[in-house]
């Protein structure tokens, strides 16, 4: 999952680049990361955003920060490291960086290229917590209107979908609400549907979702 830095002029340095493709492989509705266009359209003394590994720790979280592209050679690309890490060893503002264009993470100002998609795929539903778990599967779902919105703090919108499982019955108390997202990371068979209108029902037959 990570690449490991080398030694010599890096001083040995314990630290690596956090490799986020195999996340964006296990969440693709819910990890976003530059498209290939906009990654190309990044020029010299642009601010990217990379992760960074404790290669002495594994338990401690991975450190985001920032860094100035500054060009690039046969080995990659480089830039400066315009952050302060937090104890990382080896490892100080100013370094030069070395990476490849698909550790970045984001672009300044420019999360993802499509907020479109972050929108459609953060929109909140109500969802059967045994599915999430992987103890069910989505068996049937139900857009449903809201009268009021229970998430009020939420920039993402409430997509009125409900995903039961086969025994989901009336208001479970084991309802969650939780992104759209998390749930077509696990089955997104019914994808293509999620734009039917308030009042549709779907089912699963087999391995296959429809409308009825």
């Amino acid at each position: 999952m990570f690449d490991e830095m080398p030694e010599g002029e890096w001083g040995g340095a314990h630290w690596c680049l956090v490799d986020p493709r195999p996340m964006l492989l296990a969440h693709p509705y819910t990890f976003f990361v530059p498209s290939r266009r906009e990654i190309a359209a990044i020029e010299p003394g642009e601010i990217v955003k990379l992760g960074f590994k404790d290669m002495l720790s594994r338990n401690k979280p991975s450190e985001r920060m920032w860094v100035t592209y500054e060009g690039r050679d046969g080995d990659g690309w480089y830039g400066c490291l315009d952050t302060t890490p937090n104890g990382l060893e080896g490892l100080k503002a100013g370094a030069q960086i070395r990476f490849q264009p698909w550790h970045i993470l984001s672009v300044w100002n420019c999360k993802v290229d499509d907020p479109a998609s972050e929108d459609r795929y953060f929109a909140r539903a109500s969802v059967d917590k045994r599915i999430l778990d992987g103890d069910a599967h989505v068996h049937r779902l139900e857009r449903r209107r809201r009268l009021k919105l229970s998430l009020k703090r939420s920039r993402y919108k409430d997509s009125g979908w409900r995903f039961m499982a086969a025994d989901t019955q009336g208001e479970a108390r084991n309802m969650v609400e939780v992104a759209i997202g998390l749930v077509l990371n696990i089955d997104d068979g019914m994808l293509d549907l999620l734009d039917a209108p308030y009042g549709a029902r779907i089912e699963r037959k087999g391995t296959a979702y429809r409308l009825v």
